[in-house]
């Protein structure tokens, strides 16, 4: 900004005012000087050389409206909002011409959270501002939206700006790239995150993000680029070393993995106050423990799996239930059924966790309680074609002379319980022609299923023995007139 005489405001012009102000030489001051300059300190961190200006400033012109203003302004900032609120009260009849005034007032409603008295208060400002101020007060506007989580709304006022408008200064650009992250218009914020590391490639925030966004869209080669730039812009920051174990973990690099999600947990102690990990994201343990996991180290998997639900996660139902499958692929199946009951405990509406419960059941030769938790995983999902398919074949493999009529008796009671879904009228459709012979029956059945439900057959080829069903002569027409394609 200038001032009166046409002199910018810089670095040169605020420590020259600050000299002759501390030498007693200053005399007259112009009030859009000490308000430009003001506004420069603080944007320079220097907050109390701004401050001491400020009140100089007040105690030669106390009631100079507009750098009473820039008291609001400084009370807002330091979250004294019953001063600001006062002040703006004692204002009030003098400053009604001054966007300030109502722009201060929108952002104190803000803060209070009353969003529709917030935006009357941006618009009031924006009509009372200069052609030359207008847009800085949009931009201010809008980033105080976006502090307050009022997306959305900040993006209406970003559209009334240029593009060279918000690419013109970095943290502006960053603060509207955000708020395009977190509106899910993921393909524009990527595109404003790229423009915002132009400007400065140091920003290791905005690399950071983008990173993320890159992995939304599984670009994860240069999600993981990204969050190296931004550990290289910020070698302390903490969270591109966990993002970027994510994404190697994605990857299936392991073992890099687990060096940069060590790298994360070794920042978060070593930068908190009592050198702690009570600030660490505890996930990262469970992370580790599925990277050993995936590399074969099933006792090292166990360790940090048992350290989460132990000492950090002992509610996170989805930790119990790795812990559970770590276990079970160790052969311990029965410390592994008691974490899948726990995480049961936690959250019964997964279908996986009593799949998964099943196989441990199953491990240990129970193979009633194997029906059992399968039957209360479909409780869950009815329509899965493979939970099914596993109940119906052991029910047959496990039944004396019959088994095939007892079998079809159950299926009856299912159908009727469950509103007969696809998925088990596909597997009856099996058992109708491979046990019962009646491929007539099997053939209308399955073509009633692929006429309303086809990704179910896709989901059932990739089970060996019930994808023997779609290789029949009799079946092979019905998935060409439906153009159901198999891998």
């Amino acid at each position: 900004m200038f001032s009166n005489d046409e002199e910018e405001i810089d670095g040169e012009f605020v420590d020259n005012l600050l000299s002759r102000i501390n030498s007693g030489i200053a005399g007259y001051v112009d009030p859009d000087d000490i308000k430009d300059s003001y506004f420069f300190l603080v944007n320079e961190g220097r907050r109390s050389d701004a401050d001491a200006l400020l009140n100089w400033g007040l105690q030669r012109q106390p009631d100079n409206v507009k750098l009473l203003l820039v008291r609001v302004t400084q009370h807002i900032d330091n979250d004294e909002r019953e001063q600001a609120k006062h002040l703006l009260n004692y204002l009030s009849e003098t400053a009604q011409d001054s966007p300030s005034f109502h722009f201060d007032l929108a952002v104190l409603a803000l803060r209070d959270g009353d969003l529709p008295d917030a935006m009357k208060g941006f618009e009031k400002s924006f009509s009372l501002a200069t052609d030359d101020e207008v847009n800085l007060f949009i931009m201010d506007a809008a980033a105080d939206l976006c502090r307050c989580e009022y997306y959305e709304e900040a993006l209406t006022f970003y559209a009334r700006l240029t593009p060279n408008d918000i690419f013109s200064d970095a943290q502006l650009a960053f603060e509207y790239a955000y708020a395009l992250d977190k509106s899910n218009r993921d393909d524009e914020a990527i595109r404003a995150y790229e423009e915002v590391v132009k400007l400065d490639p140091f920003c290791a925030n905005a690399w950071n993000n983008l990173g993320i966004e890159y992995g939304k869209k599984d670009r994860l080669a240069e999600s993981l680029e990204a969050y190296i730039s931004s550990s290289d812009a910020n070698p302390y920051n903490q969270s591109p070393y966990f993002n970027k174990g994510n994404t190697l973990k994605a990857l299936e690099r392991y073992y890099e993995a687990i060096e940069s999600y060590t790298e994360y947990v070794s920042l978060v102690a070593l930068y908190s106050v009592e050198k702690t990990l009570d600030d660490v994201d505890s996930v990262v343990f469970m992370h580790i423990g599925e990277c050993w996991q995936a590399l074969g180290n099933y006792e090292m998997a166990k360790r940090f799996l048992c350290l989460t639900v132990n000492v950090y996660q002992p509610d996170s139902d989805n930790a119990w239930f790795r812990l559970g499958r770590c276990l079970v692929e160790k052969g311990e199946n029965n410390a592994g059924r008691q974490a899948f009951e726990m995480a049961i405990s936690i959250y019964g509406e997964c279908p996986e966790y009593y799949y998964s419960n099943a196989q441990a059941h199953l491990n240990l030769g129970d193979v009633s309680g194997c029906i059992r938790m399968l039957e209360f995983g479909l409780s869950k999902s009815p329509n899965d074609v493979l939970a099914w398919f596993e109940v119906i074949r052991m029910k047959l493999m496990n039944m004396n002379v019959g088994a095939a009529r007892s079998v079809s008796d159950y299926i009856a009671e299912m159908k009727q319980k469950y509103n007969s879904p696809t998925a088990l009228r596909l597997v009856e459709a099996y058992i109708d022609f491979f046990v019962y012979g009646k491929k007539r029956a099997a053939t209308t059945k399955l073509r009633m299923v692929a006429g309303e439900t086809p990704g179910v057959i896709c989901e059932a080829s990739i089970e060996p023995m019930l994808s023997k069903l779609f290789e029949q002569k009799e079946v092979v027409p019905i998935l060409k007139e439906f153009n159901i394609r198999l891998q």
